[in-house]
């Protein structure tokens, strides 16, 4: 099994970039840092720059895309701000083999999720590891918010479902530059409107409205 790890990353969190790598237990050969402004990124790590308008979608597939060309069979695709024990992700890797899942996420209990309508959402954004041999990727035409909600429903429906496994995980700054910044509240109001129109389905919508009233949490 050969897991590598992908982090977009503008610089806001250096410290904790750094002790994630570390505790990732992952080759730094197999690190590959989305770098989304100038900024130092961890020595040994793979570094690619994609300085363009803001998509963490894109920012995710560009580090997938380029662990795949590799020889990745799973991508922890990962927030900048989280801290994580040693074997997290080879754990969320290891049950996602097992099942046959294309994504693993942190969930209070071992469940496989396969479910045409996930009313609850299991998938957490800030980490989750992808199957690459799933096929699934992230759709780069939601920019901000609910791509890994996309993501969720897709894998449940067509690429084998989501494990979700108990696992230590933190995410340190969970919301704060969503919360801080107009930009990302029009993003998230855009992707809103992308999501309607991609599921236009009632139960979708009550998903959804879920989401925004704050009862699910998200990047």
């Amino acid at each position: 099994m050969k897991l590598f790890v992908t982090i977009p990353t503008r610089g806001d969190h250096p410290e904790l970039l750094q002790q994630l790598v570390t505790s990732s237990g992952v080759p730094r050969g197999n690190v590959i840092i989305v770098r989304t402004a100038p900024t130092e990124t961890p020595t040994g790590t793979v570094t690619t720059d994609d300085f363009g308008e803001i998509n963490i979608q894109r920012w995710w597939n560009r580090g997938i895309d380029i662990a795949v060309e590799n020889g990745a069979d799973f991508v922890a695709v990962l927030n900048d701000d989280l801290t994580i024990r040693p074997g997290v992700l080879q754990k969320l890797a290891v049950a996602a083999d097992l099942y046959g899942a294309a994504l693993a996420t942190p969930g209070r209990i071992e469940s496989l999720s396969t479910s045409r309508i996930p009313l609850n959402r299991k998938l957490i954004g800030s980490i989750w590891i992808l199957n690459v041999r799933s096929g699934l990727r992230p759709d780069n035409d939601f920019r901000w918010w609910f791509g890994d909600d996309d993501l969720d429903i897709r894998a449940r429906r067509n690429h084998g479902g989501v494990i979700s496994v108990p696992v230590d995980y933190e995410h340190v700054h969970a919301s704060a530059a969503t919360d801080g910044s107009s930009v990302l509240q029009e993003l998230i109001d855009r992707d809103r409107l992308v999501f309607k129109k991609k599921y236009p389905i009632q139960h979708f919508w009550r998903f959804l409205d879920r989401k925004m009233s704050g009862r699910l949490s998200s990047e």
